[in-house]
């Protein structure tokens, strides 16, 4: 299979666990392909980031797997897991749409390894999608914005000193 080509959607199968990835090429105007790779070797005590490591380098779909985003990857190989240990399929629907948004209220510190790493691709795949870099056609340089508050700002002894000397 050679590069010239696109992945349009990917999803899973839970039975038997696989990974259903459907692309085309972009040489000719190919039609759809579907391919379903098979998820060996899952079980309740995976980690969805080692099973990706494997998938990316033992796989004879290889190139497939390399063109769907990382985080996207473990979200859906996470789902497979979630289903090995017997959770009904709406929950882990609804845990993996959590799992790729960004709750600005949510507390990162509390989190677990696994999650922090895949809300950090997030928010770092969200900051390269809305980035305007010189060039772009809404690039501004040297943008002064005045920030407004609803709240007046306190003010403390220290910042209203008029002495200069700092000693």
């Amino acid at each position: 299979m050679n590069d010239s080509f696109v992945v349009e959607k990917c999803g899973i199968k839970f039975s038997p666990a696989s990974i259903v990835i459907t692309y085309k090429g972009v040489e000719r105007k190919e039609r759809l392909r579907i391919r379903i790779v098979p998820v060996r070797n899952i079980n309740s005590q995976s980690t969805a980031r080692g099973i990706v490591e494997n998938l990316k380098l033992s796989s004879s779909y290889k190139n497939l797997v390399e063109k769907i985003p990382i985080q996207q990857l473990e979200n859906l190989i996470q789902m497979l897991i979630d289903s090995k240990k017997n959770i009904d399929k709406k929950e882990i629907i609804s845990k993996a749409r959590k799992m790729m948004e960004i709750d600005p209220n949510e507390d990162l510190n509390k989190v677990d390894e696994d999650v922090l790493i895949m809300k950090k691709a997030l928010m770092n795949e969200t900051y390269e999608k809305n980035l305007i870099k010189p060039g772009d056609e809404n690039f501004k340089y040297d943008v002064v914005l005045q920030m407004e508050s609803d709240q007046k700002l306190e003010t403390h002894e220290w910042d209203e000193s008029s002495d200069l000397d700092p000693f």
